[in-house]
């Protein structure tokens, strides 16, 4: 899995946040290690949405 560029291995939550913005593009994503389950991945992905208070980034999900 290394070998794949979306695969960033044993990086937290915060540090896949601030690749993903660096990225700059809504829909980006990468996958990460899950800190809390031995084996499985995290899935993080950037996109932006509006409401009634300014625009907001988000970014990890996880699915496991």
């Amino acid at each position: 899995l290394s070998a794949v560029s979306i695969y960033y291995g044993a990086i937290g939550q915060e540090a896949a946040e601030k690749l993903l913005q660096r990225f700059g593009r809504d829909g980006s994503f990468l996958l990460r290690d899950s800190r809390t389950m031995e084996g499985a991945f995290c899935l993080c992905v950037s996109y932006y949405f509006s409401s009634t208070t300014p625009l907001s980034w988000n970014s990890c999900m996880t699915y496991q």
